[in-house]
């Protein structure tokens, strides 16, 4: 009698096990747990904005089965494995399939924005042409201001420094961050503008060098105006890039500082020129 009710009991707990652990089989079979089958399944973006001619790319995680991807609208933006090209301006939705299950993400493409290219001695540049130069007056040929579109200079603006060192770009990204500040200073201090002792906080590969980065706040009045330093060096040049603005314009301004430096090219002619359209 014991002996059947020890029997019964392990009976009855072997029925608990099996019923509470993952699902396993054996034998040449896939093995699947509960754990697989709650794995969540996600599209890494469910909105994304890019402009004609701009590339980005989507991912489908949690899945390692089949991915169909494809577009309401070719015209607009193609997909291929993920792979998302932006054609004209418009919206389309690009979707990932996998067993029979849908995930989307609404793509909105922009137009590429309209350039105007800017001769400083023998620098150039390029700048969108929704940004107005401004006549201030300077002290130097070397400095130019811009106004973002609807704005003011007393609202947001971007300066853009030339400093004519006379020495290699080799050789002055060789002096070190210090030397480069205090040659930057000089030179400014020569047109009559305000020198801040900025730290550095950041840098950006551009497509003319490496850039430095400084980013920070001064209140003028009641009005608190953000300012990002972009500083890079290009053959005998020293460029400093200021921009600054009471709004969040930090996104944007940077789309524009980055912009200028992956446009800048020094010329093999030596004719001055405001700006060319």
């Amino acid at each position: 009698m014991k002996i059947f009710k020890k029997l019964c009991a392990i009976g009855t707990l072997s029925v608990v096990l099996a019923t509470s652990l993952p699902t396993t089989t054996y034998f040449g079979e896939n093995i699947s747990t509960v754990e697989a089958a709650t794995q969540t399944i996600k599209l890494n973006k469910t909105k994304l904005s890019l402009t004609v001619g701009e590339k980005a790319t989507l991912k489908l995680s949690g899945t390692k089965s089949k991915i169909t991807w494809s577009t309401s609208d070719k015209t607009i933006a193609t997909v291929s494995e993920g792979k998302v090209t932006a054609k004209k301006a418009g919206k389309t939705t690009i979707t990932a399939t996998v067993n029979k299950k849908k995930y989307t993400c609404e793509v909105t493409i922009k137009k590429a924005v309209e350039l105007q290219e800017i001769k400083i001695d023998n620098i150039s540049f390029k700048i969108p042409k929704s940004y107005k130069e401004l006549d201030l007056g300077d002290e130097t040929e070397m400095i130019r201001y811009f106004t973002a579109p609807g704005k003011g200079i007393s609202d947001s603006a971007i300066m853009f420094y030339c400093i004519k060192t006379g020495l290699k770009a080799d050789y002055v990204n060789g002096l070190g961050e210090e030397t480069l500040q205090d040659i930057i200073n000089e030179s400014l201090s020569q047109v009559s503008l305000l020198v801040l002792d900025v730290p550095e906080t950041d840098s950006y590969d551009s497509k003319a060098g490496n850039v430095l980065i400084s980013e920070y706040s001064n209140k003028i009045g009641d009005v608190n105006f953000n300012t990002v330093l972009y500083l890079l060096v290009i053959d005998n040049y020293i460029i400093e890039i200021m921009t600054y603005g009471k709004d969040d314009v930090k996104k944007e301004f940077s789309n524009v500082s980055k912009n200028i430096c992956d446009t800048l090219q020094v010329r093999s002619d030596t004719k001055n020129s405001k700006s060319t359209k």
